[in-house]
């Protein structure tokens, strides 16, 4: 079982993590309670990640080549 974990509190190094960890993008909008906590459990080519923010995020992204 592979496992990956990812807590921040700064919004650039989020940016940087999901652009690395899911495909290039920019996060955008204000953001007061920048918490962001990401957690990946996986089983062969079966994964499941679990995202949590402490704000709403918009975002420009591209394509993933995957079912989300």
């Amino acid at each position: 079982m592979e496992s990956l974990s990812f807590e921040s509190v700064n919004v650039g190094e989020t940016e940087e993590f999901l652009s690395s960890a899911y495909t290039p993008m920019r996060i955008g909008g204000p953001v007061q309670d920048a918490r962001v906590r990401i957690s990946r459990r996986a089983v062969g080519p079966v994964a499941m990640d679990r995202l949590d923010f402490g704000y709403t995020m918009a975002y420009d992204a591209d394509h993933l080549g995957r079912v989300a």
